[in-house]
């Protein structure tokens, strides 16, 4: 999708927003984005003829980091993407020259949902000036539930699934690389997610378990305890005269209970009022 000069200055923009508005800071509510921060950058090529303007044969490398800034110290890039937060190396067969592609700023949260909830996006303005003129980057992140992006904790991970990079050039001496990505994490989740694979147990489940097994061992101990003393039969039972005289004491129970509904005495008769 090409986007108009209108459109880039709006997203990136955007992608500046302070702390003060009170977003969280590299972070955006009803998506995941700590998987794109916990790896110490993110890779990929695109050996496309035309992706580096300055060199039309050149093959490009990027990197990408996610609320830091790149470090050149043991990298393949040099130190022109110090503290950049996009970058990029050109391979042709002659040199490979880096280039610093977008910035990077500790005090901006650059994640930007999108309005229909179909992902989001996340900005590098204001890179080096190339022939084009200043650059900027744009990672687009679009719904995608089969891509999940599993960091390298602290290291350089590879992109995972296909990669889109587009290279506009403007009339304004500006030029943009637009970059779509699938990510399950860029699916907009209403709700928190739900664990999966069983379900806990309610304080009530748990109570029952808990009565039923101490009725189990106090029968069972019971039983055992009046078998050693020799017990045999009903009086195998603990407490057996309160056990076998349960069923009396129920039906007399409800004896009384319906005697006081009917209005009768327990034998069935009607009562009778006292004279005065």
């Amino acid at each position: 999708m090409a986007l108009s000069m209108v459109q880039v200055v709006v997203l990136l923009a955007a992608s500046f927003v302070a702390i003060s508005s009170g977003a969280e800071l590299c972070g955006l509510p009803g998506y995941v984005t700590t998987n794109l921060t916990q790896a110490a950058y993110w890779t990929f090529q695109n050996d496309t003829s035309g992706c580096f303007p300055d060199d039309k044969n050149a093959a490009c490398h990027f990197y990408l980091a996610f609320c830091q800034s790149l470090t050149s110290a043991g990298q393949p890039f040099d130190e022109t993407c110090n503290g950049a937060g996009a970058c990029l190396i050109a391979v042709s067969n002659q040199t490979n020259t880096t280039h610093d592609i977008g910035e990077y700023d500790a005090t901006l949260n650059r994640f930007v949902g999108r309005d229909d909830g179909s992902g989001f996006f996340h900005g590098y303005p204001n890179g080096e000036k190339l022939q084009c003129g200043e650059v900027h980057t744009l990672a687009n992140f679009v719904c995608d539930l089969s891509v999940p992006w599993i960091p390298n904790q602290q290291k350089a991970t590879p992109v995972p699934g296909p990669v889109t990079v587009n290279f506009i050039n403007y009339e304004n001496n500006t030029c943009l690389y637009n970059m779509t990505f699938r990510y399950a994490g860029a699916c907009y989740a209403i709700t928190p997610a739900q664990p999966t694979g069983g379900s806990g147990l309610s304080a009530g489940s748990i109570l029952l378990i808990i009565f039923f097994t101490c009725v189990g061992l106090y029968f069972i101990i019971g039983c055992l305890v009046n078998r050693l003393q020799g017990h045999q039969g009903e009086e195998l039972l603990p407490h057996h005269e309160f056990w076998c005289g349960l069923p009396g004491y129920i039906k007399d129970g409800m004896k009384y209970a319906w005697s006081v509904v009917t209005c009768k005495n327990v034998d069935g008769e009607a009562k009778g009022y006292d004279s005065i």
